[in-house]
């Protein structure tokens, strides 16, 4: 059995862009492999690509209260059939943007990436800073939204960076005060409000219950984002936080590639990210992330199964929503006492029925 032995961590300031930590590997003396620099590294960040994929396709029409098929899905490709899976191995039939991006599922984030284009986010990765990310879009395929490429963690803290500055992506810097770096030479990746309720969404403790439970790492004295990421086999955990003031970016896993048993983004590098925020932020001021509604974002309230406006008898909650992308017909699922789901939907349940 093994387990991690290697860990890395980047802390970036969110509004300079200067690099406020910087470690590498765990000892550079180390006899092996101690100078091996992994915030530098390429490796496979697994889900912890998924928000910018949710963030270019909010910018396209789709919604936090979109409903997505988890299930049982083959995709045809130039590789042949393509089958995602869950962490989990189960299926969860129709489930929202929402609750799908902040349990991380696989199954509804390769739907996403098929409505878009799997070009489509690869271009909008690359222009998130994403430069090793240098292969053709056929190359990934839709195995991309799952993270099936090379990056490193300074490319993913500074990733998530940008949509902690409203969707502006800039390069990092060694200090603010450097006159030989560039400071102003960024560009939009995606719109503030796209970014504002991706982050909106990782910051919400409720919507990730479903996949991760009540306890997580990711609960801290202020509001703060935050997503993981494991690749396949085990070889790689991320984990990444936002705050209004800082990004923390970590990386843990072993530098032979050795596969870890069973240690998963949320084992493995969330309880070093949760020390490493607070830790940061005894120093830095963390501040609080805007909320939804701070944001310029609109609410309504929405059915929690259909994502439809609330009729009298839906289960109900308050969702976010970019200008002009609001639901306008009432939800038809809870109809006289019972919960009738359209035809396709119906068809989502019984494909979820073999789900383990």
């Amino acid at each position: 059995i093994f387990l991690a032995r290697q860990a890395a961590l980047v802390v970036l300031d969110n509004r300079s862009g200067e690099i406020l930590a910087w470690v590498g590997s765990p000892d550079f003396w180390a006899d092996s492999a101690g100078q091996v620099d992994m915030v530098v590294s390429g490796r496979q960040p697994g889900s912890a690509l998924k928000p910018f994929l949710y963030a270019l396709a909010f910018d396209r029409g789709a919604t936090a209260a979109t409903v997505l098929a988890d299930v049982a899905t083959t995709y045809q490709t130039g590789g042949g059939p393509y089958h995602p899976r869950n962490y989990d191995r189960a299926f969860h039939g129709p489930v929202r943007a929402r609750e799908a991006l902040a349990s991380s599922y696989n199954v509804p984030a390769v739907e996403l990436a098929s409505r878009i284009g799997f070009a489509t986010l690869l271009h909008g990765l690359q222009a998130g800073g994403f430069a090793s990310l240098d292969r053709s879009p056929e190359h990934y395929g839709l195995g991309l939204a799952l993270g099936n490429g090379d990056v490193t963690l300074l490319e993913l803290a500074n990733g998530y960076r940008a949509l902690a500055n409203g969707g502006v992506w800039t390069p990092a810097r060694w200090w603010s005060g450097d006159a030989n770096q560039p400071s102003g030479e960024g560009h939009r990746v995606v719109s503030p409000r796209a970014a504002a309720l991706v982050l909106d969404i990782l910051a919400d403790p409720e919507a990730r219950i479903p996949a991760f439970g009540i306890g997580t790492p990711f609960d801290w004295p202020f509001r703060a984002a935050a997503k993981t990421g494991t690749s396949r086999h085990f070889t790689d955990n991320w984990a990444v936080a936002v705050t209004a003031g800082f990004t923390v970016g970590v990386w843990v896993g072993n530098f032979d590639g050795r596969p870890m048993e069973g240690v998963s983004g949320i084992t493995g590098a969330g309880p070093l990210l949760h020390r490493a925020v607070l830790v940061t932020a005894q120093r830095y001021v963390a501040g609080a992330l805007p909320t939804a509604a701070e944001a310029g974002l609109l609410p309504a309230r929405i059915c929690r199964l259909s994502g439809a406006l609330a009729g009298a008898e839906c289960p109900t909650m308050t969702e976010y929503f970019l200008p002009g992308t609001m639901p306008t017909t009432t939800c038809r699922w809870h109809q006289a006492g019972r919960v009738e789901l359209p035809v396709e939907y119906a068809e989502w349940r019984g494909a979820t029925a073999g789900g383990t």
